[in-house]
């Protein structure tokens, strides 16, 4: 797996996060939105930059967002102890994840499982109330990922 390291320069420092407990699955909200674009919306909304620690956009290119041993900014509540992975796209639209993306996706999942020992995977709905990651967002398939995931 490959993993993107983008120059994001963030506002201030991230605190190391505690624990590692969940991963919560995201979707952008917009049909073509770029990491860069993220972090960028993100800083304008005060914070210290990109909120994610991973960015999947559909060509299934994984990019770093925080350090993903940081306390994350992506779901109120739920940020202590939990590695947001935010997904391209508006699920609750477009009704097909490219298949690129989502191998991604499963291929993240199952590492971050196996390196933290998560067992719990949510929906950023499932934290804080939303419609996120979206109605068509292929959550179980995404979320069932363990170890030889192909």
């Amino acid at each position: 797996m490959n993993i993107q390291k983008p120059s994001l320069q963030f506002r201030n420092s991230l605190s190391v996060r505690k624990s590692t407990r969940c991963i919560v699955l995201h979707h952008a909200d917009a049909e073509k939105f770029s990491v860069y674009q993220c972090h960028a919306c993100h800083l304008n909304n005060g914070w210290a930059g990109i909120g994610y620690h991973y960015y999947i956009t559909k060509d299934g290119t994984i990019w770093e967002g925080r350090p993903d041993n940081t306390v994350g900014a992506h779901a109120s509540g739920g940020n202590s102890d939990s590695i947001g992975i935010c997904f391209e796209g508006d699920y609750d639209v477009e009704r097909t994840m490219p298949d690129a993306q989502k191998k991604a996706g499963k291929e993240l999942v199952a590492h971050l499982k196996a390196k933290y020992g998560i067992t719990t995977v949510k929906k950023h709905k499932d934290v804080t109330p939303t419609t996120c990651p979206g109605s068509f967002f292929p959550f179980d398939e995404i979320a069932g990922a363990n170890a030889h995931v192909r």
